[in-house]
């Protein structure tokens, strides 16, 4: 996901562990609670709903809209 991507309140999906080979593991539904913040490390990051603290933006897929 990019920095751009992220808004507030979007639903995406969150993967705890993302293996050397690009494998994703561990998904789970949720929504972003925060704007991004850049670490001094240079990792961005964001705050999701059920989880505590920040996790990297790089763990998170936008979950498509359906049309109904």
């Amino acid at each position: 996901m990019q920095k751009s991507e992220v808004i507030v309140g979007q639903l995406v999906t969150y993967f705890a562990v993302i293996k050397e080979d690009g494998t994703k593991l561990n998904p789970c539904s949720t929504r972003i609670l925060s704007e991004v913040t850049e670490l001094p490390s240079g990792e961005e990051v964001c705050q999701i709903e059920g989880k505590r603290g920040l996790v990297s933006i790089q763990h998170l897929e936008i979950v498509p809209q359906t049309e109904n």
